[in-house]
């Protein structure tokens, strides 16, 4: 039986985020019209922050194979957000995430798992692609900005699996954070520097 990693099955985990990612957007629309119901929400729109959804949260929980990267770029990508437009949801939950930070690397105390990786994304997902609900003509890049490395990481990572006939679900050892140790990098290494990577990204947007 295919299974994805933590044992459960990859169909009830996409049922599960396919789910998560339906409500982040009418977390969105929501937003949007000020308590109103989707209302005016533009439906091809929906689609597709449900589809970006459901690959940041995915993305997120990928990167939850070195200590301290899912972590690291998922409090970057929200701080990055807060500095962007003031949000004081993703300055707070930075903070907390980026708290966490000491328990996971530089060796793990202590693990994000499946249930804090789905959580952390699913946040940070919702709080960068906000300016897509709220503005069509809002430029896509720079709502991708703060989810870049994370992005590429995801991007890659399938595309190579598909490629090759490897269900895109399960585990292997093409990551960046894999990569990154195969050039000879660290293991301790590999959060700060794909964590200063993607600092640099989100500030050259900031400042576009």
């Amino acid at each position: 039986k295919a299974r994805g990693l933590g044992g459960l099955d990859w169909r009830i985990k996409a049922i599960a985020l396919g789910l998560a990612a339906g409500l982040g957007v009418a977390e969105l629309g929501i937003a949007e019209l000020g308590g109103a119901r989707f209302g005016g929400f533009d439906a091809q729109r929906a689609v597709l922050l449900g589809a970006l959804l459901f690959c940041v949260i995915n993305a997120v929980n990928f990167l939850d194979n070195q200590d301290g990267v899912a972590l690291a770029l998922g409090g970057v990508g929200l701080a990055s957000v807060a500095l962007r437009v003031g949000d004081p949801l993703a300055a707070g939950l930075a903070a907390t995430w980026l708290a966490f930070l000491p328990l996971n690397w530089p060796r793990a105390k202590s693990f994000l798992g499946d249930a804090g990786a789905y959580a952390l994304g699913a946040g940070l997902g919702v709080l960068a692609l906000r300016p897509m609900a709220v503005d069509g003509s809002a430029q896509i890049w720079r709502a991708l900005a703060p989810l870049a490395v994370i992005a590429v990481d995801f991007v890659q990572v399938v595309l190579v699996r598909l490629v090759i006939g490897h269900a895109p679900w399960k585990g292997d050892r093409r990551h960046l954070t894999h990569l990154l140790l195969l050039a000879g990098l660290p293991r301790t290494l590999v959060a700060p520097v794909l964590a200063a990577l993607a600092l640099g990204v989100a500030w050259f947007a900031l400042g576009a």
